[in-house]
This record gives structure tokens, C-alpha cells and sequence, in this order.
């Protein structure tokens, strides 16, 4: 099983190949926010990375559940695949 860290280097890798800005949440003193914040192009999105089959924490669902009622989305991602699947219909859009 991936762990998160490897799996977020992964993921911060990833983006900047396609032109995003990861931005790593650990400037935030907050426990329970997303691990990336990610600006694109007319985008802002953030990232919650989990190993394989892990779930997020009480905390950082109910945080994800504010950040989505700001109308941004909270993308929990266990792998690259999932990421490259949340942005293609966002890259169609572009």
C-alpha cells in the first residue's frame, strides 16, 4: 500500500507537468484541511490524498463540507488516476 506522502508527490508531480499550482496546505495551523490547494486557469480546487481504501477523518469532512458550500470542490484522491479523471472534463472546458 502507497502512503500518503509518496502518493501526494505523485499527485504535486503530476499537476505541474499539466500547469496547476499545488499548494501544500501545511502552511494552515488548522488541523482537518485538504493536504493541496490547486490554482488552474479559472479553477481553484483542493486535494485531500489518502492511501488506497482510507477514508478522510470526521474533521476533514466536515471541513471539505464547508470549502464545497464556497462552492469550491474537495477532490479525495488515492491515486494520479483519480485526479486525472476529475480534470478531463474540466480540461475539455479550457
Amino acid at each position: 500500500m502507497a502512503h500518503e506522502s509518496k502518493i501526494q508527490r505523485q499527485i504535486v508531480s503530476y499537476l505541474k507537468r499539466k500547469g496547476y499550482w499545488p499548494v501544500k496546505m501545511s502552511l494552515t495551523s488548522e488541523n482537518g484541511w485538504p493536504d493541496l490547494l490547486v490554482i488552474g486557469y479559472n479553477h481553484i480546487f483542493f486535494i485531500e490524498a489518502k492511501s488506497p481504501g482510507k477514508e478522510p477523518r470526521p474533521l476533514q469532512i466536515f471541513i471539505h463540507e464547508k470549502i464545497r458550500e464556497f462552492g469550491h470542490d474537495v477532490l479525495v484522491a488515492d491515486s494520479v488516476q483519480t485526479v486525472r479523471d476529475y480534470l478531463v472534463p474540466i480540461n475539455k472546458k479550457s
